[in-house]
């Protein structure tokens, strides 16, 4: 048994470390985004599973159960609010950008905020 909780915690520190790695390596802030939620959600979830193991009980079990459900359904709706709000300010930027080197036309549609 001590083996299987030294794997699981093993396996959700290695997670833990790709989602660094990748946050550091990878280009733009969406990839970055998608690397920190994909590796952390999964390394809690193995390490929950571990500290669930080491107490071998019903109640710790439950409430490993409870914070991973939590993880899940908490971390991927904030994770796409970030990207939609990067997308949205890099937009407006590019806007701004473009009306200040006087490239829009003032009828048009894309140039109003």
């Amino acid at each position: 048994m001590t083996v299987l909780i030294s794997l699981f915690l093993l396996l959700g520190a290695f997670l833990f470390l790709l989602a660094a790695i990748g946050i550091l390596r990878l280009p733009d802030a969406l990839s970055r985004m998608h690397a920190a939620s994909k590796g952390s959600s999964l390394g809690v979830c193995f390490i929950l599973t571990a500290c669930a193991l080491t107490h071998a009980s019903l109640s710790a079990a439950l409430k490993s159960l409870i914070v991973m459900l939590a993880v899940f359904l908490t971390l991927p709706v904030a994770t796409h609010l970030l990207a939609r709000a990067s997308m949205q300010g890099d937009e407006l930027e590019s806007l701004r950008e473009n009306k200040e080197r006087g490239r829009c036309r003032q009828a048009s549609a894309d140039c109003q905020e």
